[in-house]
């Protein structure tokens, strides 16, 4: 699935209802899917929740990580309002490269 839009409330409240991001996935067909998602969670959970992605085929040994077959794209009005990259996503990242599952 890829991701094409999104908007999210950017606040320090730990609020649920302040802390939800809307995602449109679009599925290898062109079928758009809203999904909703939580900020801190990622990507992945959310297509899981909404039953886009299978969590089998998703599992790479201990970490929870799609394959390198998934892609995922940002629109570029989005790009700069992205919070920088987290230290658990960086070693999400270089475990699934280490074992040659990413590209």
């Amino acid at each position: 699935s890829r991701v094409c839009s999104s908007s999210s409330s950017s606040s320090t409240s730990r609020l649920v209802s302040e802390r939800i991001v809307d995602l449109t996935a679009i599925d290898m067909e062109g079928v758009r899917h809203p999904v909703k998602g939580l900020t801190d969670h990622t990507l992945l959970r959310a297509l899981m929740n909404h039953r886009l992605i299978d969590p089998a085929s998703h599992r790479l040994d201990d970490i929870n990580a799609c394959t390198a077959e998934c892609r995922v794209m940002v629109a570029s009005e989005w790009l700069g309002k992205l919070p920088p990259r987290s230290e658990d996503e960086y070693d999400t990242l270089a475990a699934a490269a280490n074992k040659g599952k990413v590209d």
